[in-house]
């Protein structure tokens, strides 16, 4: 197809089926994070959800696709952009992974949950109330 859904809907339109569908994405990633966790269930199965999740990821692509054969948006500056973003996520993973273990051996245990120092002899996290499983 050589024309683009941008020359039948216009760049508002995209703007806003990009941000609709940006908004679906997240929910299928909240509720993706939910059936992983457990905590709060939900009666939906795993794959219903997996389904959902790479439907909602296509249509993100779409219109980010869209976007930039409408020349809203660029993927050298996308590119850019996301490379630079990825080293500095990967940069505050690794730092906070360090910091937690700078704390464990300074302070003895840290909580799995918050991050919060507990005691050899404490069965809930006194900063967020969880109990201690792991030690």
């Amino acid at each position: 197809m050589n024309e683009h859904i941008v020359d039948y809907i216009g760049k508002a339109a995209l703007l806003e089926q990009t941000a609709e569908e940006a908004s679906e994405l997240s929910q299928a990633c909240l509720k993706m994070a939910r059936k992983i966790r457990g905590e709060n269930p939900t009666p939906k199965d795993t794959n219903d959800i997996l389904e959902n999740l790479n439907e909602e990821i296509a249509d993100v692509n779409l219109c980010c696709n869209e976007l930039v054969d409408a020349r809203i948006a660029s993927y050298d500056d996308i590119g850019g952009m996301a490379m630079k973003k990825y080293k500095r996520w990967c940069e505050r993973v690794k730092n906070e992974e360090n910091n937690r273990m700078k704390q464990k051996e300074c302070l003895g245990d840290i909580c799995s949950n918050c991050g919060g120092s507990i005691d050899v002899h404490d069965k809930y996290c006194r900063h967020c109330g969880k109990k201690i499983t792991e030690r």
